[in-house]
């Protein structure tokens, strides 16, 4: 049962006067009040406790709605001679949409749209912005973060204020995000990072102009697909270009739509297009 303080209260008043039972009474009620002073100055204690995210590098990650999540981008603006993301060694903090999580605040209209998912294995979130916003440089193709070999140090991703996922791969470029965590590992591959958020999602990134959450089905893991044969396989990065028929399965739930869409546009959503939020991992 939730702590509260009427449990704590006698079901009968007791008498006004017991003067011998005060000298129990009195160090008891110390002892609470003390205990109530301390509770009341608990912060979890991976939150930036100062809330204005410039303390020491916060790099803890929400994903917990379209309204509430957090993004990688580096802490100022990249020295002339670096020109990517990719390059500046894991030396990224977390930018949050929502301030109460003591970390860097998102400018107000960097996210052009979010698409929120959430199912039985995985959520994500993505959508397209513009993340000079938050110091990435113009015309940067991206990284990718990830929960494997790619984490910068002290970074772990909540899905919920407390719990955290085990599993997680985050790519961002200039103009494209996309933020993915697991229960199941397989639907979060690391080894898509030169392939980007238009490969990861299924080309489900989401609309410009549309903010909202939504519920799906798993689909496949990314990278699973039907070839020309049809029999499932495996891309593998670097083993030629996959074809349309990736995916050749109904992506997640109301995404549908998304999917048909994206592909209608051409090349500049395709599958194989290198350097829309992705890239290549953060340099070691």
């Amino acid at each position: 049962m939730p702590f509260s303080f009427s449990s704590l209260s006698h079901p009968h008043p007791r008498p006004a006067a017991l003067p011998q039972r005060l000298s129990r009474t009195t160090p008891l009620l110390f002892l609470f009040l003390l205990i109530r002073h301390t509770t009341a100055q608990y912060h979890h204690p991976h939150r930036n406790v100062h809330g204005d995210g410039e303390g020491d590098p916060p790099r803890s990650l929400y994903l917990i709605s379209h309204t509430d999540f957090c993004l990688f981008g580096p802490p100022s603006p990249l020295p002339s001679n670096t020109s990517s993301i990719s390059q500046i060694n894991r030396d990224v903090v977390s930018w949050c949409t929502d301030r109460r999580h003591g970390n860097r605040v998102v400018p107000e209209g960097t996210l052009n749209g979010v698409t929120y998912v959430k199912t039985n294995s995985w959520v994500q979130v993505s959508g397209t912005g513009d993340f000079t916003k938050i110091n990435i440089p113009a015309g940067d193709q991206g990284a990718q973060f990830d929960s494997v070999g790619n984490t910068p140090d002290g970074a772990v991703l909540y899905t919920t204020d407390d719990n955290q996922a085990a599993s997680w791969v985050t790519m961002i470029s200039s103009t494209i995000y996309c933020v993915r965590a697991c229960s199941d590992a397989q639907y979060c591959p690391t080894v898509y990072d030169e392939m980007g958020c238009y490969f990861f999602t299924s080309n489900g990134i989401g609309w410009d102009g549309v903010y909202q959450d939504c519920v799906g089905d798993e689909g496949d893991p990314p990278g699973v697909y039907v070839d020309e044969g049809g029999q499932t396989v495996t891309y593998t990065q670097g083993g030629g270009w996959p074809t349309f028929s990736i995916p050749a399965r109904r992506p997640p739930g109301q995404l549908f739509r998304q999917a048909l869409l994206a592909r209608q546009q051409g090349a500049r959503n395709r599958w194989a297009s290198r350097g829309w939020a992705g890239g290549r991992r953060g340099e070691q």
